[in-house]
């Protein structure tokens, strides 16, 4: 038998007492440090993909966590934009701008000749003769 306890590792808690294994974190949770009784999940704009952390990561610029306890973000859609880490939303690209793909960092101008009079588009129509 055993003869000491042990504690948990990282990635890992126990929630009651007698047992001889530890569980592991669920993706979008981990645990603060050894000896921990239970997880935390990971706040909005954040994500872990595997439990064996001791923090979540924010996510990646042109992506987003609208929930906690997310193990990925998810790309920002056609006509927004996120420049930066940790958003918990995309903006909408302003009108003359536009994002024709998913996950852009940034909206890009209508070129000359084009224009586009409403936010969160995709492309620029070209300006009547």
């Amino acid at each position: 038998g055993f003869s000491q306890c042990a504690f948990c590792g990282l990635g890992g808690y126990q929630s009651s007492t007698g047992r001889t294994g530890c569980d592991p974190c669920l993706p979008g949770s981990f645990m603060t440090g050894t000896g921990s009784s239970g997880c935390v999940w990971c706040s909005i704009g954040w994500f872990l993909q595997f439990g064996q952390a001791s923090s979540c990561t924010k996510c990646f610029a042109g992506t987003f966590s609208s929930g906690s306890g997310k193990s990925s973000c998810d790309l920002c859609p056609v006509g927004t934009f996120f420049a930066s880490q940790g958003s918990n939303n995309c903006t909408a690209c302003a009108a003359a701008t536009f994002a024709s793909g998913r996950g852009l960092t940034e909206c890009v101008l209508c070129e000359a000749g084009h224009y586009e009079p409403n936010q969160r588009s995709s492309s620029c129509a070209q300006c009547q003769a």
